[in-house]
């Protein structure tokens, strides 16, 4: 059983981590809202503005006082983008990975997801199409798994809740075939966003899932400064505190002048 104190500190570390890739994305950008439209492809748009609402902070209305930007619907942009090309190629314009964040942090939103995208998605998945069997890719398996579990329980979404799950069960299955005696879930580094899709799908009781081992070989590695960029802590910390990119959706903000949300310890 996880310390209380170290589940505070472990929550504020989420927060400062949002908060720095918050600062990172405004000195990015500068006073240019051109260059936040140009130069950032799906993925590191959606992860801005995860990270912008993980932070309580609105990413529809991000304001660096002189201008004002809708990280929402240049994310929505990005995603037509994405469309365009599987439309034309049978391919994203980025990859999976970008496409399968960009529906998770559109989903969070509350943005309507386009049907066509998330269809091709699942279609890709159940024709073992890649990265989801040839090369399969740890990372890009759990991003979808993410990305379809907050649709499934979206009231925007159209599509039957059936055709989703036969997806994440089979990407949860692909995951815990991947998962090693130590706990590793392909490789250190995709092991916490591995977690992190697994935990959300907790309901279907995978046995087979060792969750304390793969969390304690996440902690071992901490000391050794093994998950040193902003990306790589932002997909263990939410694991190690048995949560995922989904509870973002569920963040009760405060009115104090830090507007940190309340941790729920219940």
């Amino acid at each position: 059983m996880q310390h209380i104190g170290y589940r505070t500190r472990s929550f504020y570390l989420t927060m400062s981590i949002c908060r720095i890739i918050v600062f990172q994305f405004l000195i990015t950008i500068g006073h240019s809202t051109e260059k936040c439209r140009d130069d950032f492809s799906s993925g590191p748009t959606a992860l801005y503005t995860l990270a912008f609402r993980s932070a309580c902070l609105d990413p529809a209305k991000i304001s660096d006082g002189h201008s004002q930007i809708d990280l929402v619907e240049h994310l929505n942009s990005k995603l037509k983008q994405e469309i365009q090309s599987l439309e034309l190629n049978r391919q994203p314009l980025t990859d999976y990975y970008q496409l399968a964040l960009a529906i998770l942090a559109l989903c969070i939103e509350k943005q309507p997801v386009s049907t066509y995208v998330v269809e091709e998605l699942i279609v890709r998945i159940m024709d073992y199409g890649a990265p989801f069997i040839t090369f399969f890719s740890i990372d890009t398996a759990s991003m979808s798994v993410l990305a379809l579990s907050c649709l499934h329980g979206s009231p925007f979404n159209k599509i039957k809740r059936l055709k989703i799950e036969r997806p994440i069960v089979r990407l949860l299955q692909a995951l815990l075939a991947e998962q090693q005696k130590d706990g590793i879930i392909g490789t250190i580094y995709s092991t916490g966003l591995a977690v992190q899709a697994l935990i959300a799908n907790q309901q279907l009781d995978f046995k087979i899932f060792h969750c304390s081992t793969s969390l304690e070989r996440l902690i071992s590695e901490i000391p050794k400064g093994t998950f040193d960029t902003l990306e790589k802590i932002s997909h263990v910390v939410p694991a190690l505190e048995g949560h995922t990119y989904l509870d973002v959706q569920s963040l009760h903000c405060t009115s104090d002048q830090d507007n940190l949300p309340q941790e729920n310890e219940g």
